[in-house]
């Protein structure tokens, strides 16, 4: 198999898991996190066995050992019989075996500046999207209705797009605004991407009344890190 052919198909592979894991993230079975992890071991284990077979060009880098021994170590519990919640234990290897996974495909990929750059541009685009289509679904979904469809009989607020409650919202701007912030810095479209996702973000909180606008300002600030989860939102936190 040739390795740019490979790195395609894992670069859509690991843009597909980012973006559907996040879209199914309100579901609270655990297919929604499994798909995802074997799905990312499944290609990991094609770039495994390219390394079992010589081939030079796959990466490896020394912080992919820890993981690996957090995985040995739930592994040695479960088969051991030692841990106390068999079914916590084997959940938790293949949460880290899905970790370990994404890592070691990443590095095949993210190496090269141009699929670091494509990557994250992707990113943020799609984070202005949800930021938009989550405030659409906010103002007309029902209550405790996801993508006007699911029902989830725990919530009793309003919904943003795949996101329960705020504080998880928060936590997603949270995680991509500093992906905008460095390429405003460091490019000249990355600052087009800056403009366009500052001003879609701060458009929701003109958009909803004063003193809910007010909450969520506050949810998504970065003083909101050091406090509990969420400001106001719901303590019920997955």
């Amino acid at each position: 198999m040739k390795i740019s052919a490979l790195k395609l198909f894992s670069g859509l592979a690991l843009a597909t898991t980012t973006l559907a894991t996040i879209a199914v993230m309100w579901a609270r079975a655990k297919w929604a996190t499994s798909i995802p992890e074997v799905a990312m071991c499944i290609v990991a284990a094609i770039w495994g066995a390219l390394l079992l077979a010589g081939r030079k060009n796959v990466r490896q880098v020394w912080v992919m050992a820890p993981l690996g021994g957090v995985i040995a170590l739930a592994v040695f519990q479960y088969a051991s019989g030692i841990t106390v919640y068999p079914w916590l234990t084997r959940m938790a290897a293949l949460y880290w075996a899905g970790n370990l996974a994404t890592l070691f495909v990443a590095i095949q990929l993210f190496h090269d500046r141009s699929w670091r750059v494509r990557y994250l541009d992707g990113l943020v685009i799609f984070a202005v999207a949800l930021a938009i289509f989550s405030l659409v679904t906010a103002m007309t979904s029902p209550v405790g209705i996801i993508y006007w469809t699911f029902h989830d009989p725990i919530i009793s607020n309003r919904v943003l797009g795949p996101f329960l409650y705020v504080n998880q919202y928060a936590a997603f701007i949270e995680l991509v605004l500093p992906i905008a912030l460095y390429g405003a810095l460091t490019r000249t479209a990355g600052r087009v991407l800056l403009i366009i996702a500052a001003a879609s973000w701060r458009a929701q909180f003109s958009m909803l009344a004063p003193g809910e606008g007010r909450r969520w300002l506050l949810s998504s600030s970065p003083q909101s890190c050091f406090s509990s989860p969420g400001g106001s939102a719901s303590p019920g936190v997955r």
